[in-house]
């Protein structure tokens, strides 16, 4: 009895797997659009309508999603993204020993993109700029675009810029693609970077570039509430990324709300969210009465500032202190003092007292010591 119970209950779990891995290919149109809540819709044929996208039989993602049945868009908002120009979203957080500020912008610039059989596609141009402790680290431009039928948002491509450890010269373009261009199989293609229709255990291939990029996501939870500086937001999901492409074992967690998009991304946490927020050349917010919190829950904590623009080196920095306080310096740290991150200079004065000269990192102004 125990044998046969096992048999059926394989069988029952084969099947309940084929219905959520048929995620994506574009819409046809139909009434399966309809207003549903993302979050809660499942169906058999996927968020997008086709139960037929073709799956990498490997590995059990979405790999074809039938885009000559989409009708692209570079403008509109979907469950869990907003492509609507001028809106940023700033995440901040510990990586690997550094302070990390990572602001996403949707940019007033459009790229034609063209695909064979397809033509010519519009899509919207977002940027991601990265500083670690205050340096220019990487910035990167995305090409979006959104199917009206099903609310997909697909991925046409990456131009990157890595810096080097100075943050004043770009030393390398690791990672860019662009869809309809030659990658190691032909032609690289779009991928769906958000689905407009979140199914539990779906997989699919994000970007399709071989020997380039080959990143894929799995529907990870749902459900969530999740506390941010910038509020508590309900009806949280959280998607698994890795790349086919990269060392195996290699993955990233994130986290998207509901009308708002990524508050969360592995130890990165958003701080602010709105139109035109933050200044990516000065690398600071403005005035905090642009700052939005979330209309769900607002959370009791303030909005975190985002970490300015390094401008003062160590040695510099060294300098600064010195000449304030006279001795010898034993350590040069980025810490978040007085509500900001500052450089943090550690002397021992010619008394022997050990004593912090706190620096702000934009101006070299002198804000306070600490003994």
């Amino acid at each position: 009895m125990r044998s046969r119970f096992q048999s059926v209950m394989t069988v029952l779990t084969m099947l309940v797997t084929v219905l959520l891995i048929g995620i994506v290919g574009c819409g046809n149109g139909s009434e399966e659009n309809g207003n549903e809540t993302p979050t809660a819709r499942l169906s058999a044929r996927g968020p997008s309508g086709h139960a037929d996208a073709e799956q990498d039989k490997e590995t059990g993602y979405t790999k074809d999603f039938r885009l000559q049945d989409c009708e692209f868009v570079d403008e509109e908002e979907t469950a869990y993204y907003i492509l609507k120009p001028g809106f940023q979203l700033v995440l901040e957080g510990p990586e690997d020993g550094e302070e990390i500020t990572l602001v996403i912008t949707v940019l007033d610039k459009i790229r034609k993109i063209f695909l064979p059989d397809i033509g010519w596609v519009s899509t919207r141009v977002i940027e991601e700029k990265e500083w670690a402790d205050g340096i220019p680290k990487e910035t990167s431009r995305t090409f979006f675009a959104i199917d009206k039928k099903t609310g997909n948002l697909y991925d046409f491509g990456d131009e990157t810029d890595i810096y080097n450890d100075e943050g004043t010269e770009v030393v390398s373009h690791e990672g860019g693609w662009m869809a309809g261009q030659p990658d190691d199989n032909g032609l690289a293609k779009p991928g769906i970077f958000m689905p407009g229709t979140f199914l539990l255990g779906a997989k699919y291939y994000q970007q399709l570039a071989e020997g380039y990029s080959m990143e894929r996501a799995e529907n990870w939870e749902m459900g969530l509430t999740v506390k941010t500086p910038a509020g508590t937001f309900k009806d949280c999901i959280k998607v698994r990324e890795t790349n086919w492409s990269e060392p195996k074992g290699a993955e990233t967690f994130k986290t998207h709300a509901l009308g708002i998009g990524l508050i969360g991304e592995d130890t990165l946490v958003l701080t602010a969210f709105g139109y035109d927020i933050f200044d990516t050349e000065k690398g600071t917010l403005r005035a905090p009465a642009k700052v939005q919190i979330a209309p769900m829950e607002e959370s009791k904590e303030p909005v975190a500032q985002a970490a300015p623009v390094r401008k003062i080196s160590d040695e510099k920095a060294k300098e600064i202190a010195l000449q304030k306080v006279p001795g010898e310096v034993t350590a040069v740290a980025v810490e978040r003092k007085l509500g900001k991150k500052t450089i943090v200079v550690e002397v021992i004065a010619d008394d022997g007292s050990e004593i912090d000269v706190i620096i702000d990192m934009g101006t070299g102004e002198v804000l306070g010591t600490e003994n």
